[in-house]
C-alpha cells in the first residue's frame, strides 16, 4: 500500500494569511483537527492543528515560563511563544515547512516518518 490509497483527497486548506479565527471556524465546521498551509501555488508551507490553537492569549492559556527556566533557555523562546500566541495570522502560528511525502510512498515509511518526527498527519504532496 502507498498514501495514496489512503490519503483524503477532499482536502481543506488555508493561507499563510488566513486568519486565526477563520482557520479554527473552518476546523470546526469541517470537523478536521489539522489543516495544510499553501502558498499561491498550491505547495505546501506548513501545518497548523488545534494544537497550535490551545496556547492563546484570548482564551486565557498563554504558557507561562518561570524565570529560572527563561534564565537558562534565554527569550529567544520566550519571544517566539509570544507571537504564536498573540499572532492573529496562520502564518505566525503554524508549523513552517513541515515534514510531506508523495502519493507513491509506501505505508511503512509514512508511517515510520510520523513515529520518527512524532506527528500526527503528514500532507501528501505531488510536488516534493
Amino acid at each position: 500500500m502507498h498514501a495514496h490509497h489512503i490519503m483524503t483527497r477532499k482536502v481543506i486548506s488555508v493561507t499563510p494569511e488566513t486568519t486565526i479565527v477563520e482557520a479554527a471556524n473552518l476546523m470546526l465546521r469541517n470537523h478536521v483537527s489539522g489543516l495544510p498551509v499553501v502558498d499561491k501555488a498550491g505547495g505546501v508551507v506548513g501545518i497548523v492543528s488545534e494544537g497550535h490553537f490551545l496556547r492563546r492569549d484570548e482564551i486565557g492559556t498563554p504558557r507561562k515560563r518561570g524565570r529560572l527556566l527563561t534564565f537558562f533557555l534565554g527569550y529567544g523562546g520566550s519571544a517566539e511563544d509570544y507571537v504564536r500566541e498573540h499572532g492573529r495570522r496562520v502564518s505566525e502560528a503554524m508549523t513552517p515547512a513541515p515534514v510531506t511525502v508523495r502519493e507513491d510512498t509506501p505505508l511503512p515509511e509514512l508511517v515510520s516518518l510520523m513515529e520518527i518526527n512524532k506527528i500526527k498527519r503528514i500532507p501528501v504532496n505531488s510536488s516534493r
